[in-house]
Parts: structure tokens; C-alpha cells; sequence
């Protein structure tokens, strides 16, 4: 899975990748509950941007040009860690700040570890990553829903279209 496909709206996957021949393949992989981050592109496109992966990311082999971002989960929560590094304010001006290159710039995984997290006490943060963790899951629920009716509809139409006496005019 390429930046591209990760911030797309349930994208379509082409790419197939021989995991088995590829060296250290484990580390293009995963989990839910990580951040993972655009590393490379315009610094005011995709570069810096997060997502907070789901269980259905554990099936893909991601771009190199993904930082994967591991909480420690007794220090924060991935949601809050996930709002703090998105914010439009607070979080991804500090992160895209760190990018170096003039034709496409690029983050540093080393860089990115160093970007100071607003914190806002335990209470509140609770909050935000309770909401950030139930609308990364609600996402991850609607793209498979629609995933069902698109292969529903798909089915729908190869019925009507290659058997024209099932309906009539």
C-alpha cells in the first residue's frame, strides 16, 4: 500500500508484492494501533500526513515511504497520539518542519520520534482517543460495507445483463 492508497477513500489495490522475496520483509508490515505517516511528497500534499491503522492494514505490505509509528501504550493512547500528530495547528506543522529535500521533500523516521505531543491530562486525552480510536474503526466498517455492496451491485448487474429473460421491459 502506497501513501496514494492509504489516504484514499476505500481504495482499490492493485499492487501485488512477493513478500517472501523481499529482504526484512516484516518490516513493511503493520498493526492495528500504530501510526503510520507519509514520509515523502509536497510538504503541503500528503507528506505528514497520519492514519491510525486498523486490523484490516495487518493484510497489507506498506511502502517504505510509510514511518510506522509505534505508542507505548502506558505512556498514550494511539487515538491521542494520532490527533496529536493530524492537528492542523498543534501537530503537523511540527511535523512537516523536519522535512529536508527540494524536489520532494522527506522525513526523517528519527525526526519524526523528536516532535514533542501536546499533552492535556489524562482525562481529555481519554476522551480524544476514545473518538479518534471508534472513527478509525467506524471507517474501517463503512469501507468493508461498501466493499459488500459494490460486490452486491456487481453481482446485480452481471444477472441482469447476461440473462435478459429474467426481466422484462
Amino acid at each position: 500500500m502506497s501513501s496514494d492508497e492509504l489516504f484514499s477513500l476505500n481504495p482499490t489495490i492493485t499492487k501485488r508484492v512477493l513478500a517472501e522475496q523481499a529482504d526484512n520483509a516484516g518490516d513493511y508490515l503493520v498493526k492495528a494501533g500504530w501510526i503510520v505517516m507519509a514520509c515523502s511528497g509536497q510538504t503541503y500534499g500528503l507528506n505528514g500526513s497520519v492514519a491510525l491503522a486498523e486490523k484490516w492494514h495487518e493484510d497489507f505490505f506498506f511502502s517504505h515511504d510509510i514511518v510506522r509509528i509505534i505508542p507505548r501504550t502506558d505512556r498514550i493512547r494511539p487515538g491521542y497520539l494520532f490527533a496529536a500528530l493530524g492537528h492542523p495547528k498543534l501537530g503537523r506543522p511540527l511535523v512537516i518542519r523536519n522535512a529536508y529535500g527540494t524536489s520532494i521533500p522527506h522525513l526523517d523516521p528519527n525526526d519524526v520520534a523528536a516532535i514533542p505531543i501536546v499533552r492535556l491530562g489524562d482525562t481529555l486525552e481519554k476522551e480524544v482517543a476514545d473518538r479518534m480510536e471508534r472513527a478509525a474503526e467506524l471507517r474501517s466498517d463503512a469501507d468493508e460495507l461498501e466493499n459488500i455492496i459494490a460486490e452486491k451491485a456487481d453481482h446485480l448487474i452481471d444477472l441482469f445483463l447476461h440473462n435478459p429473460d429474467s426481466h422484462s421491459a
